[in-house]
């Protein structure tokens, strides 16, 4: 019965750190140390955690309207910095500064900086969870 018990915790155990590697897997997914800038509108804005998630629409560089996934640090972070779901509202014009995807063409980037022309607002990419340092 002990055997049993240990294989099981030793199991759990496992499955609970390829999880948790899965999570952080960011350098998987994007490519940080290059980026792209985008001007576009916010289309949809989602505050969670672990990361928070914008949809912008953008012209590409044929002047077509394409939709893009920015992730973004999650809602305890960004509370921590001022920023909530009423700080933006769809149709909010943005440019965006952000780390490319690896798969070039998911129209992916992972958020480094925003800014919001109208009024001058900024958040610069402060996650230490997962942004190495940028110029």
């Amino acid at each position: 019965m002990k055997r049993t018990a240990t294989v099981l915790v030793a199991a759990l155990a496992l499955t609970w750190s390829v999880s948790a590697g899965a999570h952080h897997s960011v350098e998987g997914t994007f490519q940080l140390d290059q980026t792209i800038t985008l001007q576009g509108t916010i289309t949809v804005l989602t505050i969670r955690n672990p990361h928070s998630f914008i949809t912008i629409e953008a012209k590409d560089a044929s002047g077509r309207i394409t939709s893009w996934s920015v992730e973004w640090v999650g809602a305890a972070q960004l509370k921590d910095e001022g920023v909530t779901e009423s700080t933006f509202k769809a149709g909010d014009q943005v440019t965006l500064v952000g780390a490319t995807a690896r798969d070039t063409t998911s129209r992916k980037i992972l958020l480094r900086e925003l800014t919001r022309p109208s009024d001058g607002f900024r958040w610069l990419g402060t996650s230490k969870d997962f942004l190495p340092p940028h110029a």
